[in-house]
């Protein structure tokens, strides 16, 4: 969802949807959860959001959303690297625009994205974040109903589609090229 708000309706560039990983299956997930970019902009500026899904209420994921977020800009550059690691996988020339920032430099947005239950939403989410923001950061809430099925039914769809397309002839090599 906040990938989907981020480049169809804020108009940002988006190259990767998900960017967290792990390097080792037992450590805790790294990076940023998604990054846009206005490469156009002087200087350049990338748009780092953190992103807390809830079904349930947690009075207090705003604080920790903001904690998240203030690791994530001391390792920016690391997610930088990552998106254009991803890109050049791709061969897409837009990894040289973005490795280009590493290097020129480049303005930050902060964002805190909540895609949160409509039954378990609370305002005092945002109270208590507003204590803990340490610098000018766009907050965003997107309450869904019914959120735990639809997560479930997304969830669903990408096993469907990942078994689809690992085992179509294509995948294994037999298709066209």
């Amino acid at each position: 969802m906040t990938g989907a708000l981020f480049r169809r309706v804020r108009r940002w560039c988006v190259p990767i949807l998900k960017l967290r990983y792990k390097q080792r299956p037992n450590q805790p997930v790294q990076g940023a959860d998604v990054l846009g970019f206005r490469l156009c902009l002087d200087p350049p500026v990338v748009a780092v959001p953190e992103v807390k899904t809830r079904t349930t209420r947690r009075l207090d994921v705003g604080i920790d959303a903001e904690e998240s977020l203030g690791k994530v800009l001391a390792d920016l550059p690391s997610s930088i690297t990552f998106v254009v690691a991803r890109l050049l996988d791709r061969s897409n020339a837009l990894a040289d625009h973005i490795a280009r920032l590493l290097r020129d430099g480049y303005a930050v947005e902060r964002h805190i994205v909540f895609v949160h239950d409509e039954g378990a939403w609370s305002q005092q989410i945002i109270d208590r974040l507003q204590g803990s923001i340490t610098a000018r950061t766009q907050v965003t809430v997107i309450r869904v109903g019914d959120l735990d099925t639809v997560i479930k039914q997304a969830f669903t769809a990408a096993a469907d589609r990942s078994t689809a397309v690992g085992d179509s002839p294509a995948a294994e090599g037999g298709g066209r090229g």
